[in-house]
Order: C-alpha cells, then structure tokens, then sequence
C-alpha cells in the first residue's frame, strides 16, 4: 500500500468520531459542537450532506499529499516523511465569523497531536504542524473562512 494512503487512513482514524454509510458513500465525521462534519479525501463528495455549524455549512478535505524520505533514517527500516494538508471550510450567508472554523482548526490538531500516543499508530515517530493559516473567499451572497493546516508526519515502515 502506498505510504500516502497508509498515512491518510491513520489521520482519518485519529479524526474520526464516528462512521457511517450515506448514500452508498462510507462517511468519516469528526464531532464538534454536536455536530457530524463530514470529512473528505481530497475532492467533497456532492451526495453527503453538509452540515450547518452556527449557521455555517462546514466540512473538513485532506489533500495535497507528497512524501519523500525523512532526513534521519535508521538501521532497522526507512523512515519517510509524509505532509499533507487539511482544511476546514465554512460557508456562511453574506456574513459570518471565522473562529469556528479555527475552533475546528484547533480540535484537529489535538487529535493528530495525540498520532504518536496511539497504541493502533505506533509507528508514527513525529507530527509537525508546518503552517497554519485561515483563508477568505467572498461572493456577492456568501463569505467563506477556511483554515488550512499542513502537517509534516514522519513514519517507520
């Protein structure tokens, strides 16, 4: 299995709160303020619904995965370093506010923080958050925040 996907999976497994079948899609959620937010592989998927979180349609995409080798190696294996992005949208009428989804923004990142204390992720030697960064994009009836999170992972395969 290619170490993007094996990556992915376990930022997904460490995300998820819950898992269900929507549509004949299976759907990984992270919860936050009671709410189900769908999480995406790299593209949403038009059949599950968005949620509104205080009147925001908010999802979460991982994407624009790349690996290459990590600068320390060791003896008994390779160690590879793995970034990817995750980005929390929130889509809002004509006005809204850009703390929830920096409020979703920081639950991430204390869940994948917690990668290398997982017994089921034992491999997982090091999670750096890169850059972290929130985003605005405005149209004449909507206003969208984004925050954007890029994490470096280093693992032993």
């Amino acid at each position: 299995m290619d170490i993007n996907t094996i990556v992915r999976e376990k930022v997904i497994t460490a995300l998820e709160t819950s898992k269900e079948v929507v549509n004949h899609n299976e759907v990984s959620y992270i919860q936050y303020n009671g709410v189900n937010i769908p999480i995406f592989d790299e593209v949403v998927n038009p059949n599950i619904p968005i949620p509104d979180v205080n009147r925001a349609g908010t999802y979460i995409i991982i994407q624009d995965q790349q690996s290459s080798d990590a600068a320390i190696q060791h003896i008994c294996g390779v160690r590879l370093t793995v970034n990817l992005t995750i980005k929390v949208v929130t889509r809002w009428g004509t006005i809204g506010f850009k703390n929830v989804c920096e409020n979703i923004g920081s639950l991430i990142d204390s869940k994948l923080r917690d990668l290398r204390s997982n017994s089921k992720l034992s491999d997982v030697q090091e999670v750096k958050l890169s850059v972290s960064r929130t985003i605005t994009e405005t149209t004449i009836s909507n206003i969208a925040f984004s925050k954007i999170q890029i994490y470096s992972i280093t693992i032993n395969i």
